[in-house]
């Protein structure tokens, strides 16, 4: 007798995980993507710091949160640092700014940059 009370459980579990509703897919794009000096003075390029700034279209369905990566490396493979922004609400289809701050080198000495971006929707179900 001691099963049922575990088969009920595992039944209800069942029923509750077929009223799941997947939403639609997310994907964006980031269109640009430059290397700045976080300075203004002259010769900035050789100065630290740098960070990356652009802009990203969403083409998704439905509005997007975007964190944006950045990782920066020189020529031997030393990190930089990582450039992080947060771009909310970028709706259907539109492109929206971004500017990424947190490389710790100057962008001369950048020699490449690996991404790691996420993307997070903001969907609400219509009430029923």
């Amino acid at each position: 007798m001691t099963l049922r009370p575990f088969a009920v459980a595992i039944a209800l579990l069942g029923l509750a995980c077929e009223t799941h509703e997947t939403g639609p897919s997310l994907s964006f794009v980031v269109e640009s993507q430059n290397l700045v000096p976080t300075s203004d003075a002259a010769n900035a390029a050789s100065v630290c710091c740098c960070r990356v700034r652009g802009t990203v279209r969403n083409t998704s369905s439905i509005p997007i949160h975007v964190n944006l990566n950045f990782d920066a490396r020189t020529a031997d493979g030393t990190s930089l640092g990582s450039a992080l922004d947060f771009t909310p609400n970028i709706a259907p289809g539109a492109s929206a700014p971004y500017d990424a701050a947190g490389i710790f080198g100057a962008c001369a000495q950048v020699a490449s940059v690996r991404t790691n971006h996420l993307v997070t929707g903001v969907f609400v179900l219509p009430p029923s």
